[in-house]
């Protein structure tokens, strides 16, 4: 298939903006949106997220606020 065929797809059966623009509002107002500006972070916040799900402690613990 080509790839304009693929991204056509893509747009077609995506999620409407405004529900994506309410997940983003909701996530970042309750605190559960994350800007990863490098990818050793993104890394690592995989690894930690994969140790909470195994039975660790919480992601949050240890990660600065930036908000306080």
């Amino acid at each position: 298939m080509p790839i304009k065929k693929i991204a056509a797809a893509l747009v077609n059966d995506g999620i409407e903006a405004a529900d994506v623009a309410k997940a983003v509002e909701d996530a970042v107002v309750n605190e559960k949106f994350w800007i990863l500006t490098h990818e050793h972070s993104a890394l690592r916040i995989t690894e930690l997220r994969l140790e909470w799900m195994r039975g660790g402690p919480s992601p949050m613990a240890g990660l600065v606020n930036v908000n306080n």
